[in-house]
């Protein structure tokens, strides 16, 4: 509690603080990105907001994810898509490849030398390929000829 305590104080007071020590801390492949002005000013107004009540809340959402879940793997049927950096140094490489493993329908991809911080820089990338997975219908406009062809 002290910990999370002392983190909410700090991110408050100083969130860009904060994100330029982790920059530091971060591995090579994610401390390029969290140099950038734009990125450490987006982060540090996330990270004030998400400490704002203080570090209970990071505490608990660091407690749940070192417990099993209990969540049956396969039976979500949803498709997914899984980007995992092969340079994270947040989220274990074997902890990805074990979630896609149990996913139903899941499209892993593995991303050489990235860390995990590579999402700011293709986020549009990332939301066409999420697009992807709604037919027209869903989306709201018109199916093309291939879209939707029985």
């Amino acid at each position: 509690r002290a910990g999370s305590s002392l983190l909410a104080v700090l991110a408050r007071r100083s969130a860009r603080s904060v994100m330029t020590r982790s920059a530091r801390l971060a591995g090579a492949a994610d401390a390029a990105i969290l140099r950038k002005p734009d990125v450490v000013a987006g982060l540090a107004q996330m990270t004030a907001e998400a400490f704002r009540n203080g570090g209970q809340g990071g505490a608990n959402d660091l407690y749940v994810y070192g417990q099993p879940w209990g969540v049956d793997y396969a039976a979500i049927r949803a498709p997914c898509i899984l980007w995992q950096g092969t340079k994270d140094t947040i989220v274990p490489l074997a902890a990805a490849r074990y979630l896609a493993s149990h996913l139903l329908g899941c499209r892993y991809v593995e991303l050489e030398g990235a860390g995990h911080f590579w999402v700011i820089e293709h986020i549009p990338e990332i939301l066409d390929a999420v697009a992807g997975f709604w037919p027209a219908a869903q989306r709201g406009t018109k199916a093309t000829p291939d879209e939707g062809a029985t």
